[in-house]
């Protein structure tokens, strides 16, 4: 089968305006691969790019691909034309200073590599290091929409493990979206207590149903008695933030017992300045650290434990959208109308 010249895109042009396109089918290079995408998971993280400008128009977003193999470069003897595959848009160097300290994600290559265009386009073209160390074969069994889920889960792993949480340390989630859902079934391999903070009551109850052993709306006067209950009286092990934040870093530092961590797993470029008072986070000792993004080896383990249905995602995607209407998609997360949106780039 011949391949088309052209292709569909959804292309970001500034001042929040996103237009499908035809733009040229990518070209495979030596050890590269061209990736038919079905679908592609919508990320806060492409929201914030269109909200604060933080791209260069044009430009086509979308990183959580699901897709097919549709074109080897020379050399490729791994893939097969055909084979479904989860592709990770950023893939470290391995050999520089950043990686020999194991910090994959600030490696430059890792921060300059990406898939090309973005996954919210009918084609793309995988880059020989991503082909090699960050696209991988996707198991019969598990559907398009869970697979899309490899990156954002390893993401939450890769936060999980930085904190390292002891068994039965207790730590508060703050945001109950489809990361923090994540997150609470992460957490609880580690046989961690989980206090989730949420203002939406529908996301407070499936936390519950994921295994959240405590649910609370941030500002509520009951919630610092409701967490010294839970720790006898010591305070909270560690704390992540997925949205509020430096409106909830304070709050969250309130409830941490001395010597606790505060991860931020999320920023808010909209509002990245905060206020700490240094000479108590000194005299008690507490730690701020942050979790950007995972390596190659967070992202097989996601898939794995997503194969397993270890982590279950399916019901996380309450809404699909075609690529049409991704910029209804996006409006549709910003409203907190949608848990998670699964763009289907594919046409039936």
């Amino acid at each position: 089968m011949s391949m088309p010249q052209t292709m569909r895109a959804a292309v970001y042009q500034g001042n929040r305006q996103i237009r499908v396109e035809a733009v040229p089918v990518p070209r495979v290079g030596p050890g590269e691969l061209l990736v038919k995408v079905k679908g592609c998971g919508l990320c806060a993280t492409d929201a914030s790019k269109v909200d604060h400008a933080l791209v260069t128009p044009p430009t086509v977003l979308g990183h959580e691909v699901v897709g097919t193999v549709a074109a080897l470069g020379e050399g490729i003897e791994e893939r097969t034309v055909g084979e479904r595959v989860v592709v990770s848009h950023h893939v470290p160097c391995y050999a520089c200073h950043y990686c020999r300290h194991g910090n994959f994600s600030m490696c430059r290559t890792f921060k300059a590599s990406n898939i090309d265009p973005g996954g919210f386009a009918e084609y793309i073209r995988v880059p020989a290091l991503n082909t090699r160390y960050a696209t991988f074969p996707i198991p019969s069994h598990l559907e398009d929409e869970e697979a899309a889920f490899t990156e954002p889960l390893a993401c939450c792993l890769r936060a999980v493990k930085r904190l390292n949480p002891l068994l039965h340390d207790t730590v508060l989630l703050y945001g109950l979206g489809s990361i923090g859902l994540m997150l609470v079934q992460v957490l609880k391999l580690y046989r961690a207590r989980v206090i989730g903070f949420d203002l939406i009551g529908e996301r407070c109850e499936r936390a519950k149903a994921f295994g959240a052993d405590v649910t609370l709306t941030p500002g509520q006067a009951e919630v610092p008695q409701a967490v010294q209950e839970v720790t006898q009286g010591r305070g909270a092990d560690a704390a992540i933030l997925t949205a509020g934040g430096p409106r909830v870093l304070g709050a969250a530092i309130d409830l941490l017992r001395d010597g606790g961590v505060v991860m931020l797993f999320a920023s808010d470029p909209g509002n990245p300045m905060v206020e700490l008072d240094i000479h108590r986070f000194f005299h008690r000792e507490l730690s701020l650290v942050s979790s950007y993004s995972p390596s190659t080896v967070e992202l097989q383990e996601a898939l794995a434990l997503l194969a397993e249905r270890t982590v279950r995602v399916k019901a996380l995607v309450t809404h699909r959208v075609p690529l049409a209407d991704l910029t209804h998609g996006m409006h549709m997360f910003r409203d907190k109308e949608a848990l998670k949106v699964f763009v289907e780039v594919e046409q039936p």
